[in-house]
């Protein structure tokens, strides 16, 4: 578990960074002054950071309570997948 949660944490560090490194040039483009190392940027990296270990222990500990793939991966695609299978295909 902990080894998850290190990786986890890694990937979203540098997904957090790589956020970070195009929206930063992008903002500034359009005028808008946005303080990278301020409190409510730093808040939302670590509560996002936070979220993404918390969703890959979630993953691990699911993935080993289940023996079955699919039981494991098809509630999260939730009731909406069954809804777009209904309809058929898009046009």
């Amino acid at each position: 578990m902990a080894a998850t949660a290190m990786a986890s944490a890694g990937l979203a560090v540098a997904a957090s960074a790589l956020t970070l490194l195009i929206a930063l040039p992008w903002l500034a483009a359009e005028s808008v002054e946005v303080a990278p190392l301020s409190g409510n940027v730093a808040g939302v990296r670590a509560g996002s950071i936070g979220a993404t270990v918390l969703y890959g222990l979630i993953g691990v500990a699911i993935g080993a309570a289940v023996r079955s793939q699919l039981a494991a991966v098809a509630p999260g695609r939730g009731p909406s997948a069954r809804r777009r299978q209904e309809r058929g295909p898009a046009r």
